[in-house]
């Protein structure tokens, strides 16, 4: 009777064992089978609880977020000025100014959603997915590229006015004598909280004002330990001269010009020692030294002409003037009394050596770029042959990634480029580089016509005339983003470029490797119609005055598929390029009365 009623308890609790098995097994499937095409719980994206929605879902609602981020922006407040900086940098008449602030990568930030509980083995994934629904939420992040520096630089622009200068404890000359002027203290803002706290926006989908407070700044370097250096100031006024060197070439700087450069620096140690205004000295070795120091780096090029090489070109190596690392050097040979600094200079190697020039496989067209400038402005038009000349030329080595706007910096004056206006927050500002994304687009082009693998692009922000058809464009800004694409041939590339008319061509010359390209016409969809008018308030126009610089373009998202089917064993290269343009509204500019700043208010007390 015993072993009989062992025997049952035993066997009975293996029925419950399998059927608690067999149910866990059919929640678990049944878990899945719910969610095979949807977000699982307890998954959020930027705090907010995304489940039970598919991959479209989530991807619409950050292109949602994000296109109504461009186009609110954030406001920055201080006192009863307000300052809206707009993700998108508005220009008073070329659209290549017209480029981004803010990238949001939401087709990653998507998949890294939808893969939560799907990317690992079996096991790993229900693990993921109870731990995301019973003990810890998964949060993923908005993956997106601020550009902080120029975010930053908008802010100072707009909002410097309320600032006040920090003086340092300062050496002044009179005569023989040294005295030291005690620091006056300044206000400034802090910047790099007010980029965390334009972050934070981003990251919780917020439009909530930020508020601006100034902070004081004051000097590190008490009088005492100032006045305790007049003796080693002193002496090196006294040493007469310093002179820089570099590769056996001297330029001697007497005390008559470096005395007026002296300032107080604090260490890293709590001690002070004795620099040159970097302002100042980087003047002098600009106009006296660097003329005969710096140049730029020169790859091996030539250009051809009815199958024939016209022109040639050797390579050459780069080298520029370190200022920072020479004013390093320059600090510890002064506080030494050591008269001769050594300069720092950087050496930029050229990509293409002449003596690897010789055979390069230039043998027939590969692809061609195309693209039309028609109805451009003066200025535009300049930049544009600027750019396109500078790039005339140039070879790509095999396996080499091509970088096109690393390879028409600096864009400035220096280099021919022409400048125009655009708008930051309530300014107007002259920026360079009007028509350089005709050139993205059309070396864009040209690549997708050449079969190669394309490794960083980015469609403008809105649809632009020069660009059409939509979804064939390449906005390019520096630093970023940039039209990048990889020479995947065996042989050099040679970049031809002609205008005709108001037509830019770029054309690939190389040796033909039997590869295939399909490139099927863009697909336009999602029309969606612009916003009422935005008006920004600038005090750069007479107070009432209104000039509207831009005029209104629809939303809308464009697809086409590129194919290229390869001679060799190489797997078939396919992919739907996607662009999103977002609605653009006209803008117009306001005048207001200028801001009246805190010195002002005092001296009309």
């Amino acid at each position: 009777m015993f072993k009989k009623s062992s025997s049952w308890k035993f066997f009975r609790k293996v029925i419950i064992f399998f059927i608690v098995i067999i149910f866990l097994i059919i929640i678990i499937f049944g878990y899945n089978a719910l969610f095979a095409h949807k977000v699982y719980p307890g998954v959020y994206i930027n705090n907010e609880h995304v489940f039970n929605q598919s991959y479209s879902d989530v991807y619409n609602l950050l292109e949602f977020k994000s296109s109504e981020f461009m186009e609110k922006g954030v406001d920055y407040v201080y006192k009863d000025m307000t300052v809206n900086v707009n993700p998108v940098v508005v220009t008073l008449s070329d659209p290549d100014l017209r480029y981004k602030l803010v990238e949001f990568n939401n087709k990653d930030t998507a998949k890294d959603i939808f893969v939560i509980g799907r990317e690992h083995d079996y096991k790993r994934n229900i693990l993921e997915q109870f731990k995301a629904l019973f003990i810890k939420a998964k949060h993923i992040s908005w993956k997106y590229d601020l550009n902080k520096e120029e975010w930053e630089s908008i802010l100072r622009d707009n909002f410097q006015e309320f600032e006040t200068s920090f003086i340092p404890p300062t050496i002044v000359l009179e005569g023989t004598d040294i005295i030291i002027e005690e620091s006056i203290d300044g206000e400034e803002f802090n910047y790099d909280i007010l980029i965390k706290n334009t972050e934070d926006r981003i990251n919780n989908f917020s439009f909530e004002a930020i508020n601006l407070e100034l902070k004081s700044i004051k000097s590190s370097i008490t009088l005492e330990q100032a006045n305790e250096k007049i003796d080693l100031i002193k002496d090196i006024i006294d040493l007469g001269s310093f002179t820089f060197n570099y590769n056996q070439r001297f330029w001697k700087i007497n005390s008559a010009i470096y005395k007026d450069w002296l300032i107080l620096k604090p260490s890293g140690d709590g001690e002070v020692i004795i620099s040159f205004d970097f302002e100042k000295y980087s003047e002098h070795l600009e106009t006296y030294v660097i003329p005969y120091i710096n140049k730029e780096s020169r790859n091996a090029k030539f250009e051809i002409s009815n199958g024939k090489v016209i022109k040639f070109q050797s390579s050459r190596d780069g080298q520029a003037v370190n200022l920072e690392q020479s004013l390093e050097v320059m600090e510890i040979a002064i506080n030494d009394l050591n008269s001769e600094i050594d300069l720092a200079v950087d050496i930029t190697k050229a990509e293409v050596e002449t003596e690897n020039i010789n055979d390069k496989g230039i043998r027939e067209i590969i692809g061609v770029g195309e693209s039309d400038f028609r109805r451009s402005p003066v200025n535009r038009i300049h930049n544009i042959e600027t750019g396109t000349e500078k790039l005339n030329g140039l070879l790509i080595a095999p396996g080499k990634e091509f970088a096109t706007m690393q390879n028409l910096i600096p864009v400035n004056a220096e280099s021919g480029y022409l400048p125009e206006l655009v708008i930051k927050g309530n300014k107007t500002i002259p920026e360079y580089g009007g028509g350089l994304c005709q050139i993205g687009t059309t070396i864009y082009r040209a690549a997708l016509d050449s079969g190669l693998q394309i490794t960083q692009r980015r469609p403008h922000s809105y649809r632009v005339v020069y660009y059409e058809p939509a979804g064939t464009d390449a906005t390019i800004y520096n630093p970023w983003p940039d039209m990048k694409f990889i020479n995947d041939t065996d042989n050099y590339i040679l970049i031809q470029t002609s205008i005709v008319g108001t037509k830019l061509y770029f054309e690939f010359w190389g040796t033909k490797d039997g590869r295939q390209v399909t490139i099927t016409d863009p697909i336009v969809y999602n029309i969606v119609d612009p916003g009422p008018t935005k008006e920004i308030e600038t005090d750069e126009l007479e107070p009432g005055e209104r000039d509207c610089t831009e005029s209104a373009h629809a939303g809308a998202d464009a697809y086409f598929d590129y194919k290229v089917e390869y001679a060799d064993d190489r797997e078939t290269y396919e992919e739907r390029i996607y662009s999103h343009y977002i609605p653009w509204s006209a803008v117009c500019l306001i005048g207001v009365e200028k801001t009246t700043t805190p010195t002002e208010e005092i001296i009309e007390e």
